[in-house]
């Protein structure tokens, strides 16, 4: 009985294991378009965790099931990649909890942290990287594109819908510019809109099949961006450009200038403050759309909320452990009171994780971006994918400074693709016969 069963349902298992890339773009996409759709429509908190973590982990049992019915009991290299990865995250999110436990932190603010670093990141790069095992570089293309096209089209329509006031959702109008602002979270539209560019830049490699949505797809994250009338997002969209469509010798020139540059930058502000606040008020007056708050007045809000924080570093460097709150000013309130949220990333984890817990947990990004730059100008045919999976690591931690642009499931699918990408083997150099 129980051969003929395995006889009649294993090829079936085989060949809906084996579905091309269309699995895998369902898979990683419910997981982004139920973020982007539970931020649009104004999901409460709670109700948006737990749609996130059944979705996450249905998937990701999925996945796990497609490896044992193809594979078997197998563990893929680009897994042991990730786990070494992860692993000060891992630490120091035990770390950050032990703290919160012996301090008496809020409950709720606690399960809210660890919601965010172990199922956003850890789990969510970890279902990135098992359903790209051995993926080809064309699925690969159509994972990228079927999320921009989905997670596009949430967004946008749903703008659309609260705009008519069909829906309630996290947008308003602003009469300034006469646009209805998108509200859709961290870390988007910017990341799918980045692998989307990295795509365009490298429109040659893409099937014919595949280009008209790729256009789409680029074209509605673009309006969603556009949308989100986020500064900080519309800057790093065109710093990581270069990273894109430049070459591997052009991007290291530009690196050794930035680093010369940067410098002397720093020196012109010690020597010539006038030109820096002139410069300033310039790119103020070209990027504020609404002239009763400007960026200077945001900077100002922000600094002083970081201002009355600092305090806390001092006291404690070790951290106040996950879900800690302070008494600074409240910028969304326009009041003083104790605050969770601090609207800088690396601040936020400073004051939960002190010095080497932050340093530990941004090491992750750091060592993917170092591996994903080794590996570049090396003639692979996945370069579009490395600089794309470095952008998108970019597009979460630059905007950082400005919010918690980490709390996202997009940072967990940035962090996975590039532990996948640096697990890939390396093209053979080929010695040229004399």
């Amino acid at each position: 009985m129980a051969r003929a069963a395995d006889a009649l349902y294993r090829p079936a298992l085989n060949r809906a294991a084996e579905g091309g890339a269309m699995w895998p773009s369902i898979a990683i996409g419910m997981v982004l378009v139920g973020e982007v759709g539970a931020e649009v429509f104004l999901v409460p908190d709670a109700g948006r965790a737990a749609l996130l973590s059944v979705l996450t982990f249905m998937a990701l049992f999925a996945a796990m099931l497609r490896t044992l019915v193809v594979e078997g009991p197998y563990v893929p290299r680009s897994l042991l990649r990730l786990a070494s990865v992860l692993t000060p995250i891992f630490f120091v999110t035990a770390y950050g909890y032990a703290i919160a436990a012996a301090r008496g932190n809020s409950g709720y603010y606690i399960a809210a942290d660890l919601y965010h670093l172990i199922l956003e990141i850890c789990i969510v790069a970890l279902l990135t990287v098992w359903v790209l095992h051995r993926r080809s570089e064309r699925d690969l293309q159509v994972v990228i594109i079927s999320i921009g096209l989905s997670t596009g089209a949430m967004a946008f329509f749903g703008s659309v819908l609260g705009a008519a006031g069909l829906v309630e959702t996290g947008g308003h109008f602003v009469e300034s510019v006469g646009l209805w602002r998108m509200f859709a979270g961290r870390g988007f539209p910017l990341v799918p809109l980045a692998l989307c560019t990295a795509l365009l830049a490298r429109h040659a490699s893409v099937p014919p099949s595949l280009r008209p949505w790729l256009w789409l797809a680029t074209g509605l994250l673009f309006i969603d961006l556009v949308l989100a009338l986020k500064r900080a997002m519309w800057l790093t969209y065109v710093g990581i450009l270069p990273l894109l469509f430049w070459r591997a010798s052009t991007l290291r020139v530009l690196l050794v200038v930035g680093m010369i540059g940067l410098p002397a930058a720093l020196l012109a502000m010690v020597l010539r403050p006038d030109i820096v606040l002139n410069a300033f008020h310039f790119l103020n007056s070209l990027l504020t759309y609404n002239p009763n708050y400007t960026i200077l007045d945001t900077l100002m809000e922000r600094w002083e909320q970081i201002e009355l924080v600092a305090g806390y570093l001092f006291l404690q460097p070790w951290g106040h452990g996950l879900g800690a709150e302070f008494l600074t000013y409240w910028p969304g309130e326009n009041t003083y009171g104790y605050v969770h949220y601090i609207h800088n990333l690396y601040v936020y984890y400073l004051l939960q994780l002190g010095y080497l817990g932050c340093l530990l947990l941004f090491s992750s990004f750091a060592i993917v971006v170092y591996l994903l730059w080794r590996r570049m100008g090396r003639g692979d045919s996945l370069e579009w994918a490395l600089r794309a999976a470095i952008a998108a690591i970019i597009c979460i931690l630059v905007p950082g400074l400005t919010m918690v642009s980490l709390h996202s499931a997009f940072a967990g699918f940035a962090i996975g693709l590039g532990a996948w990408l640096v697990s890939q083997p390396l093209p053979r150099r080929t010695r040229a016969v004399r």
